[in-house]
């Protein structure tokens, strides 16, 4: 069907550009910060550590990075259930934080010391900053991202795109003056390549850090930060997912009510968004049976009033449209900065 070319000094390539994008010399902290690297057994084993290294932040220390496509330390996607059981690691090793990828690297999770698993919307609000401080123009995020990511963009003079999950490269197409793209934990840097990176995303971060003069911890309890939920109502099949989303679509506005809706974004299921600041997203999972729902608010109390009422709303439409819920899976942050 065609030919393939064997490239054996790819990876040592890959490495030598990406550390050259990095300057020492703007770091304005001394000694780099002792970090965790936890590669999931995956392809980043025997490139993220060596990566950093040659880019100058060598007190590395590394966990699950002998590869092994069996995935023997833990499950590959980075989620903070996932990651929970390897928190101990930091304090063991004294590190300051744990970057942790899924198997083909795709994706970067951060663990920070002292303050635990470090929610997306703020590590994708950190490279939006970094992304606008010499440059103003376009920054391209998935439908639920939420506020910290647009607060940043506005106050640096960016502007915000959002696009469906999994499209970041339609967007990036038809705007050209982008100078990121960013769904949770995955990265798009165009200047580099139009690729989702976690292995360059952990060099970036690092880099931000250090070019800050701060600690991971100082860096993201600065960063703005709002009450945010995360909830996925798990179905037997696709034909229960397709008729639960119809059925809590017909009454999605009545979640954030006594809040008057005032925008709504229908790009990848629905976003709306009310007068109090709060908002929701529903949508069908692209790759599982399960019905998703995102939303924030301003206060824990509101989110504790969206929560409740999200849940109240699947429970009638389950019943309406005779689906059988076989689980939930929620991740809630109450925190607000």
């Amino acid at each position: 069907m065609g030919s393939y070319v064997l490239e054996p000094s790819a990876l040592e390539a890959y490495i030598n550009d990406a550390a050259l994008r990095v300057d020492p010399s703007e770091w304005r902290r001394g000694d780099p910060p002792r970090l965790v690297v936890d590669c999931a057994n995956g392809a980043a084993s025997i490139v993220t550590p060596k990566l950093l290294r040659k880019a100058g932040l060598g007190n590395v220390v590394t966990v699950n990075c002998n590869l092994d496509g069996m995935f023997p330390g833990r499950l590959p996607e980075p989620r903070p259930d996932v990651l929970q059981s390897l928190t101990p690691v930091l304090d063991a090793t004294n590190a300051e934080a744990m970057m942790a990828h899924d198997g083909d690297a795709d994706r970067l999770a951060l663990v920070v010391r002292g303050l635990g698993f470090i929610k997306q919307d703020l590590v994708i609000a950190l490279l939006a900053e970094r992304a606008l401080r010499d440059h103003k123009g376009t920054v391209i995020v998935s439908v639920d991202v939420g506020y910290e990511v647009e607060e940043v963009v506005e106050k640096n003079g960016g502007r915000l795109v959002r696009a469906p999950l999994g499209r970041l490269h339609e967007y990036l197409a038809s705007n050209p003056d982008a100078l990121m793209a960013a769904e949770p934990w995955k990265y798009i840097e165009p200047r580099w390549g139009p690729w989702p990176d976690g292995i360059y995303q952990a060099l970036v971060v690092a880099d931000e850090v250090m070019v800050r003069g701060q600690k991971f911890g100082e860096v993201f309890t600065k960063m703005p930060s709002y009450p945010s939920m995360r909830l996925s109502f798990v179905v037997p099949g696709p034909e229960e997912r397709e008729r639960l989303f119809k059925g809590m679509l017909a009454d999605l506005e009545g979640v954030l009510r006594p809040a008057k809706v005032v925008s709504r974004l229908d790009i990848d299921g629905l976003r709306l968004q009310a007068d109090d600041g709060s908002w929701v997203l529903l949508r069908q999972s692209g790759t599982e049976y399960k019905v998703r729902v995102y939303g924030q608010a301003l206060t824990p109390a509101r989110l504790v009033e969206l929560l409740k009422g999200v849940k109240e709303l699947a429970s009638r439409a389950a019943s309406s449209v005779n689906v059988k819920i076989l689980g939930l899976e929620e991740a809630y942050d109450l925190a607000s900065r």
